[in-house]
């Protein structure tokens, strides 16, 4: 008779399904550089450096700077998410305090209300800061004695993306108040403080490489026999009746790496755009019939054997449905979760065969609605992610001995 005694350890872990199929990492990360800037009390030549805390009020009279070094993100990664969170020490008449990019470099020992760095005006005194705002919260006593988190959000992705690629204008965030009165106030440590810095927590996702499907089908241009797999990138329009769209991107994912028997907890899907026009929601579904990327057309979901429907089998359970604005192009589109999405990818590892992909398309409009993607013959980080958060399937209590005879 053989035994075998085994100590089961239970874990939680995350897999992303993407063409990479890998793991995604978050960095913490303390400002290298912050201060105040403030026209206060004829303060406005005064830099703060060197302070173990920030004092900031109502009435846009001073602001916070903090510039964070992104470079142990690797080049060419994708975020998938940023936070900003500061220490509240004290907070006085509940204002909110928004943050956005900065414009201009500038030096945290040299920076005051009307110089950017010594001999360096401010195009506007106080900080040239972008017209888009990355974040915005109200600060309650509540919140005293405990980290404010600015959640995450498509333009805090965006704007931490641009930083990843192009580090030269990574100029950092600028923090204020421009409306209220002076009596309205936070006070928080600074980097200098020994605890309780400021922080930014960064998720992003390494190089994706494709090993997935993806094409294009148009009944546009004479194009509906025509297959367009190899392109670049993909260009998909408005319009249809509201049950058949003009043309639609077809995307599948190969998980057969992953690990069987995830329960699957949450999914979203993103897409690099390059660029858009009319301001346009995009809907995915789930396809219905299996298709090859180098064969699918408008008609035909591989050679020799049509679409039920021209255009693609499509569910009617729609597993995602976004605007996708002017202002997004130079930015992952990023589907977020719900339970049709997660439905759907459960599926798919509880059946391979079921898993026949999705698609993308826009049922209404017109086509000068369109939006161009980055496919997976494309920039190598710019490619389509699907990104899928599981555990393993239920083993039993941590300690718990198991004995086979």
């Amino acid at each position: 008779m053989k035994k075998i005694t085994a100590l089961c350890v239970v874990g939680l872990y995350i897999i992303l399904g993407s063409p990479e199929v890998g793991i995604s990492n978050t960095v913490t990360l303390n400002p290298i550089g912050d201060t105040r800037i403030s026209t206060m009390s004829s303060d406005s030549d005064v830099n703060y450096e060197g302070a173990s805390t920030i004092q900031l009020h109502g009435g846009g009279v001073d602001a916070g700077l903090f510039q964070f070094d992104l470079t142990s993100i690797p080049a060419g990664s994708i975020i998938m998410s940023a936070t900003f969170s500061i220490y509240i020490n004290s907070a006085a008449g509940s204002p909110y305090f928004e943050f956005r990019k900065l414009t201009t470099p500038w030096i945290s020992s040299q920076a005051t209300w009307n110089d950017a760095k010594t001999g360096v005006s401010w195009t506007t005194a106080g900080g040239d800061a972008s017209s888009i705002q990355l974040g915005n919260d109200d600060i309650l006593a509540a919140d005293v004695s405990k980290y404010l988190i600015y959640p995450s959000s498509s333009v805090f992705v965006s704007g931490v993306q641009s930083w990843v690629d192009n580090p030269a204008g990574n100029y950092g965030i600028i923090l204020r108040r421009e409306f209220g009165d002076t009596a309205q106030q936070i006070t928080f440590p600074s980097t200098e403080s020994s605890i309780n810095k400021p922080i930014l927590t960064v998720e992003y996702l390494p190089i994706p490489t494709p090993n997935t499907e993806d094409t294009k089908t148009s009944s546009l241009n004479g194009e509906s026999n025509t297959n367009f797999e190899g392109d670049t990138s993909a260009q998909i329009h408005g319009g249809g009746n509201g049950t058949i769209s003009v043309d639609g991107g077809l995307f599948k994912f190969d998980m057969s790496s992953l690990y069987q028997g995830t329960i699957v907890t949450s999914v979203t899907f993103g897409i690099y755009i390059e660029s858009t026009a009319g301001n346009g929601y995009f809907q995915i579904n789930e396809l219905t019939k299996h298709w090859l990327a180098s064969q699918a057309t408008w008609n035909n979901a591989m050679t020799g054997v049509p679409w039920t429907t021209a255009g693609g089998d499509v569910s009617g359970t729609v597993l995602g449905n976004d605007d996708i604005l002017d202002a997004e192009s130079g930015s992952y589109q990023i589907y977020p979760s719900n339970a049709n999405f997660v439905s759907a990818v459960q599926g798919w590892f509880d059946d391979p065969d079921s898993n026949k992909g999705v698609i993308l398309r826009r049922l209404y409009g017109t086509t000068a609605q369109q939006i161009t993607y980055t496919t997976i013959e494309g920039d190598s980080s710019h490619r389509p992610v699907l990104t899928v958060n599981g555990r393993a399937l239920p083993w039993p209590a941590l300690g718990t001995l198991i004995v086979i005879q």
